[in-house]
């Protein structure tokens, strides 16, 4: 063997974030399951039992391959959108499925249109989507109020994502089509001319409040209730490097009920839309996704290097919070060059990097680890209960009215 030429060929990589959840599969029993996307790195997904996963000294054993997946087969773009765990109710009978979405391919202006949901227990499709667009956010799945009056079931019956020209699409992933063929979205809003294209709650072209223009909704979709009961989405537009930097981009808030910009409606459409500045021919971007608090919707407003000045350019950014009730502007931090990373935040501070080689910090972590800073970490602390790590990490989720 050692005289035998080796060459390794990787034909996909792990680029994507994984997404781990705790699903009941068919033997009955419980089961963590990790699902991750090849990002970049290719254009599929795979799902591992990590239940009884050991590495270390002594034997190893596990993880336990599931299932792999390429949504769309030859039409799917790169394996950019987290998957989802959903338990859902598929005729009667509660069941664990992850929904998975493909984006942008590199000259493939078509590609990365199918949004899939897949048996978590073996990798069945259940029901396809195929938005007009590439779909460039991630998704969103929460619970909807089923019966006035009957309350929450702890069954997840919507799901919301974006595609490259500005629409949002909502659905409803508790389907099982048979034979994997195409649901229908949720909403009144064309994407297309044809009567056949997808429909959807929410467009950046409608001229009523919104930009008038096809703009792409790129990364995480920030979701929470507001004073008025309904679930709100926060997202913004242009947050791609190969947008044209000229364009003017927007930040919204709308209602996942029915897709309008909150505030339109009586007239102050500044409660639920915020419009990127721009100099010199340089516009904002609203790139790394949302950030939301109990108070604040947090985002990244950065402009882009310019091209061909024959210097090192940087850019600049800024990381904005807003009033998640009113829109108004709560803070403002300029970075000292542009930022195209995520928004993470954690234990009372937000971190980003930067196109000028920094990891930025805004805040300070109110503790080391994760969790800890949880009311439940404190009083678990305070009875010695726990050590450093084992904070308490609380699910949150929304409710809201069909």
């Amino acid at each position: 063997l050692a005289s035998t030429p080796y060459k390794l060929s990787a034909t996909a990589y792990p680029d994507g974030s994984p997404t781990v959840g705790d699903v009941i599969l068919n033997d009955g029993d419980v089961h963590t399951v990790l699902i991750a996307g090849g990002g970049n790195g290719s254009r599929g997904f795979y799902a591992l039992d990590i239940t009884d996963s050991t590495v270390g000294s002594g034997p190893s054993f596990g993880p336990t391959p599931l299932w792999q997946i390429i949504p769309g087969d030859s039409d799917a773009g790169q394996a950019l959108s987290k998957p989802v765990i959903a338990r859902v109710d598929i005729g009667g009978t509660s069941k664990f499925i992850a929904i998975l979405a493909t984006g942008p391919a590199p000259s493939a202006p078509l590609k990365g249109r199918e949004v899939i949901g897949v048996d978590i227990d073996d990798g069945t499709i259940l029901w396809k989507f195929q938005t007009m667009c590439p779909v460039t956010s991630d998704i969103v799945a929460f619970e909807t109020d089923d019966e006035i009056g009957t309350g929450i079931d702890g069954l997840i019956d919507r799901a919301v994502f974006a595609d490259e020209c500005g629409n949002v699409y909502k659905i409803d992933p508790g389907q099982n089509t048979g034979t994997a063929s195409y649901i229908s979205a949720i909403g009144t809003v064309a994407t297309g001319p044809l009567a056949t294209d997808p429909v959807a709650i929410f467009s950046t072209g409608a001229t009523t409040c919104a930009l008038g223009a096809k703009r792409p909704i790129y990364g995480t979709i920030g979701a929470r209730s507001d004073a008025s009961g309904r679930l709100a989405l926060f997202f913004g537009t242009g947050g791609v490097e190969s947008f044209d930097p000229s364009l003017n981009n927007d930040f919204y808030a709308i209602y996942a009920d029915n897709g309008e910009i909150r505030g339109c409606a009586d007239g102050t459409p500044e409660k639920g839309r915020i419009q990127g500045t721009c100099t010199a021919g340089q516009c904002q971007k609203f790139y790394g996704g949302v950030v939301v608090t109990n108070s604040d919707v947090i985002t990244t407003r950065a402009t882009d290097p310019v091209v061909g000045t024959g210097t090192c350019e940087l850019g600049s950014a800024e990381v904005t919070g807003f009033s998640t009730s009113a829109f108004v502007e709560s803070f403002n931090v300029s970075v000292s060059s542009s930022s195209v990373s995520s928004l993470y935040g954690t234990s009372g501070a937000l971190y980003l990097s930067t196109v000028g080689g920094e990891i930025v910090r805004i805040g300070t972590a109110g503790a080391a680890n994760a969790g800890d800073g949880s009311a439940a970490a404190a009083a678990a602390s305070s009875s010695s209960a726990s050590s450093a790590g084992n904070g308490g990490l609380r699910i949150r989720s929304w409710n809201m009215l069909k």
